[in-house]
């Protein structure tokens, strides 16, 4: 399973996964240390950040349905949504496996502290689940509907009224950047017919809905879609192949 092109795993998940590996190797060679519920934790979370963590997408969330083609944010496809689920439940009974073994300091704070590393794994469950009821790209030959977020609505794109598909860059909330796709509209909401602007992207912000669909991928498709000819039998399945990573067969078109 190839990592996502995108880059959006969290920062220093690889490295922290080494760390946590190398700890399960630690407490299982000296006996002194030895805790077997304790080494297969470490392993376990190792694991998770090494492989899972690194932002995977198993599967582009990818669906057409008539002569549409729909594009969601699906946790389950999502190395962020098992990095959650597992790594922090595992890294919290870690925790209280020390508690449980430390014969100086505070068990009671370990245990505790472990108790809450597992509560806590509900809430970024609870957000991602919530980006994958709230965001919607769909695609049909003659306009685009997209909900996400920050609209609270679903808006329909008419194709005459998308002005420009573009990557650009967006900001994690820890600062680093991830590549963002642009769509400029006319809007006619606005006070004279202004441009409007949606964000589809792999980040963990409000104003950047999320979509289990490579971003390169995502711009080539959606760039297909802007230059095709909406009377084609065939744009939609060659928007499909590619926003699913695939190259359409050559046709006559020209489409690339």
């Amino acid at each position: 399973m190839p990592k996502r092109r995108d880059k959006s795993e969290p920062p220093g998940s690889s490295a922290a996964g080494t760390v946590m590996l190398l700890i399960a190797v630690v407490y299982a060679a000296f006996p002194q240390l030895r805790n077997w519920y304790l080494v297969a934790a470490a392993t376990g979370v190792g694991l998770v950040l090494t492989f899972i963590g690194s932002g995977r997408v198993y599967r582009p969330a990818v669906t057409q349905v008539s002569d549409a083609i729909i594009c969601r944010y699906n946790p389950w496809r999502e190395g962020t949504f098992y990095l959650a689920a597992i790594g922090l439940p595992l890294f919290g009974s870690m925790t209280i496996a020390w508690g449980s073994m430390a014969d100086r300091g505070s068990p009671t704070f370990w245990r505790a502290l472990g108790v809450l590393m597992i509560v806590s794994a509900s809430i970024p469950i609870f957000v991602l689940f919530r980006q994958s009821r709230s965001t919607l790209l769909r695609i049909s030959p003659g306009a685009l509907s997209v909900s996400t977020p920050e609209h609270q609505r679903t808006v329909e794109i008419p194709r005459a009224a998308v002005q420009a598909v573009t990557a650009t860059t967006g900001r994690l909330g820890n600062g680093a950047a991830a590549p963002v796709t642009q769509i400029n509209y006319q809007s006619k909401d606005s006070a004279g017919g202004g441009t409007r602007t949606v964000l589809f992207g792999p980040t963990n912000t409000k104003k950047i809905a999320w979509l289990t669909v490579e971003q390169s991928d995502l711009l080539a498709g959606l760039q297909a879609w802007k230059d095709g000819d909406p009377n084609d039998s065939g744009l939609m399945d060659r928007v499909e192949q590619l926003l699913c990573g695939s190259r359409p067969a050559t046709s006559d078109s020209g489409t690339h």
